[in-house]
């Protein structure tokens, strides 16, 4: 099955509706009863338009994090459970994730680092068909572990003058796993394209199983019962100067900012990351065991201080909820 559309709203209202409808029940799956759909292919139109606008599922600081957590080029549970608690469950040993796509993609003593190839061969012959980031690995099959990457492959093609990126997958949960995915791996494209300084492309998203978990029906449902949010709200572009080095500088920041250190306002970086940092000080502050007067006020400072407002609503919801 084929869900196109411009936005990821569209794309998970599509899909979770198709699977209510015409999901095949699997009784036996390893992480409980699901409805699936087999095969599907979802086709990103606009991967700036990566975020939702749903109450429900509109999520800036989980998959932020996640994406941060790959750009550490790390799989250390520490890392990842600040931003998603749930992860704990999936660990081996409690102090990594065995699946963790941050040294798969970007290196370790392990692996080398997969993106930069493909950025080389890119640069080279903007044409390969050689530009492949391999996640899952065949000794990955022979492991018992709770963290088998669910991801197969990763592959960016430059056609038409335009970076597009290609996604294959072996499972995926529609209602978590996909638009955690969907952004993370969009981000990803939109950074190779800017250091290629190439336009960006559509994203292909192929899963041999695109599934809703029996227990979550009633979550989907809510998700359903908002109606189509089909307005087309982008994140904004990221600049194509110094790429490496404000990544670089953005990680620094992250750690400063989780043990309360926001001296990264009076350094000079670009808007553009600065507004990203903002975002992770305001995750910061929810965290913290303050008064919700207190959370309040600063949540609006930061607020007032965006370059884009496209952050500020994720920001307004939090304020609400206190």
């Amino acid at each position: 099955m084929i869900f196109e559309s411009k936005t990821i709203d569209d794309i998970l209202y599509s899909s979770i509706k198709s699977i209510l409808k015409n999901g095949i029940y699997v009784q036996n799956s390893s992480k409980g009863p699901n409805f699936e759909i087999s095969p599907s292919l979802i086709i990103l139109k606009n991967p700036l338009a990566r975020i939702s606008l749903s109450k429900n599922r509109g999520k800036s600081f989980s998959p932020l994090g996640e994406l941060l957590w790959y750009l550490n080029g790390n799989n250390e549970l520490e890392f990842i459970k600040y931003y998603i608690n749930k992860y704990i469950e999936f660990s081996d040993d409690g102090i990594s994730l065995y699946g963790g796509y941050g040294p798969r993609i970007f290196g370790s003593s392990n692996y080398k680092n997969q993106f930069q190839n493909c950025f080389i061969k890119l640069s080279e012959k903007p044409d390969t068909k050689h530009a492949v980031i391999q996640i899952l690995h065949s000794e990955d099959l022979f492991k018992v572990t709770n963290d088998l990457p669910c991801t197969n492959s990763v592959q960016f093609l430059i056609r038409d003058k335009k970076l597009n990126m290609y996604v294959n997958m072996r499972s995926n949960d529609v209602l978590y796993g996909l638009s955690h995915d969907i952004f993370c791996f969009t981000f990803l494209q939109e950074i190779m394209s800017r250091k290629l300084q190439i336009e960006l492309g559509n994203y292909y998203h192929y899963t041999a199983s695109l599934h809703l978990y029996e227990d979550k029906i009633e979550e989907a449902n809510k998700y359903l019962n908002e109606g189509l949010q089909s307005s087309i709200i982008e994140m904004p572009i990221m600049p194509s100067e110094n790429i490496d080095s404000n990544i670089k500088e953005l990680l620094e920041n992250e750690k400063k900012i989780r043990n309360g250190d926001y001296s990264f306002e009076s350094r000079t970086i670009p808007q553009y990351w600065k507004d990203i940092l903002r975002v992770l000080q305001a995750f910061n502050i929810t965290k913290k065991s303050i008064p919700p007067e207190e959370k309040k006020a600063l949540l609006l400072n930061i607020n007032k201080r965006f370059s884009n407002d496209y952050y500020q609503r994720y920001i307004e919801e939090k304020i609400l909820a206190l």
